[in-house]
């Protein structure tokens, strides 16, 4: 029996090696791509001042690229939630930092900042200050 020859088993090896190369191309390449175009935000403060019914929120972009926060979801103290809309969207920088003032006549107990059209965050809970 003879074996293959060198030149046919460099040839396979040699493809072998190419096709793997194009792969891992093709995954790292998708991979950096959700990376770097992916917007995230944290809510870092969030406080509602009681006598002006004012609610504070803090947001600070996490992500690798600009945000538009579009509004809020409050969850108050008896559980039940209200829906608070910017009337213009706010564009948050990645890095930057902004404290957006909005109007509640409702003492809240946690907060949801909406962005991008379909993302929200976490619910956040609310310091209260009388």
């Amino acid at each position: 029996m003879k074996g293959v020859s060198g030149i046919v088993a460099t040839a396979i090896l040699l493809s072998i090696t190419i096709a793997g190369g194009v792969l891992l191309y093709v995954y790292v390449s998708r991979y950096l791509s959700n990376v770097t175009s992916s917007s995230e935000i944290a809510i870092t403060n969030a406080y509602y001042i009681s006598a002006s019914q004012q609610l504070y929120v803090t947001i600070k972009n996490v992500g690798m690229s600009a945000t538009n926060i579009s509004g809020f979801t409050i969850i108050l103290m008896n559980g039940t939630s209200s829906e608070i809309s910017l009337s213009q969207s706010r564009s948050v920088n990645p890095g930057s930092e902004v404290t957006i003032v909005v109007n509640a006549t409702s003492t809240p107990k946690y907060v949801i900042v909406k962005y991008d059209e379909d993302r929200a965050t976490e619910p956040y809970p609310v310091r209260v200050i009388s």
